[in-house]
């Protein structure tokens, strides 16, 4: 192992000669069994600030694979075989602050740097992910309602109904709203007095949604009864009153 030392200026290399730019410069690869701790109190610090967009950094970088030229660059002792990392002159314009140039004009990588700014970018991400998955969700309740709405009245519109009578009581005209699937053959509204003898029959030609207007004039002051037959089936029957 060859350590230099460049008297007054107290750099150091191990394996060949010091950068400049450098108070260590190691040729080949480092080991340590205990970490390498950096200072980082923050009473060392000064003009501290948020990283902001942090994710449209990371968004522009491009992660290569690569090998070293370590025929050209036997001096260096760098590791054969196939490397993993960033172009430094690509990612000095991304984030000039984690790349040195020495007085060679070589550039070089701290990765280190790029740690803070690889959690902001997560936490920025979550943060959009959250927001989605909200209105996701909002809209998933939209469309559950509007299922169940559409549901709802898929329901109605196979079921016959009859409706009660408006205005009731009456004394003049009152009109009684009814639904009938299209699929319904015949149908007929059929009035009754209360000892159940049928005194009007309304055959029914609208399939649908459909009113019938029924005149005071046509019947005595009292209460009646009526009835939804569609099919031969009694779909409903209600009361409604006359006045005179």
């Amino acid at each position: 192992m060859r350590i230099k030392k460049t008297n007054g200026v107290g750099q150091v290399a191990i394996g060949g000669d010091p950068i400049s730019l450098y108070k260590l410069t190691i040729y080949g690869d480092g080991y340590a069994s205990s970490g390498v701790w950096t200072a980082s109190d923050e009473r060392y610090k000064k003009n501290i600030k948020p990283i902001d967009e942090a994710l449209n950094k990371i968004l522009k970088l491009n992660g290569k694979s690569y090998e070293y030229k370590t025929d050209e660059f036997k001096n260096f002792n760098f590791e054969k075989g196939t490397s993993f990392g960033f172009i430094a002159q690509d990612l000095s314009k991304i984030l000039p602050e984690a790349v040195k140039i020495d007085s060679s004009g070589y550039y070089a990588v701290n990765y280190d740097m790029l740690i803070p700014i690889l959690v902001e970018a997560i936490k920025e991400q979550h943060k959009i992910i959250d927001e989605l998955k909200t209105k996701i969700d909002g809209n998933s309740d939209k469309l559950k309602s509007a299922q169940i709405s559409t549901d709802i009245n898929s329901v109605r519109s196979s079921i016959a109904s009859l409706s009660q009578n408006a205005p009731n009581p009456f004394d003049q005209s009152t009109e009684i709203a009814y639904y009938l699937p299209e699929s319904t053959q015949n149908a007929v509204l059929s009035i009754y007095n209360m000892n159940g003898n049928q005194l009007k029959k309304y055959v029914i030609d609208q399939m649908g949604q459909g009113t019938i207007t029924i005149n005071a004039s046509e019947l005595k002051s009292g209460m009646y009864l009526y009835s939804l037959i569609a099919d031969g089936k009694e779909i409903d029957t209600k009361r409604m009153i006359i006045t005179e």
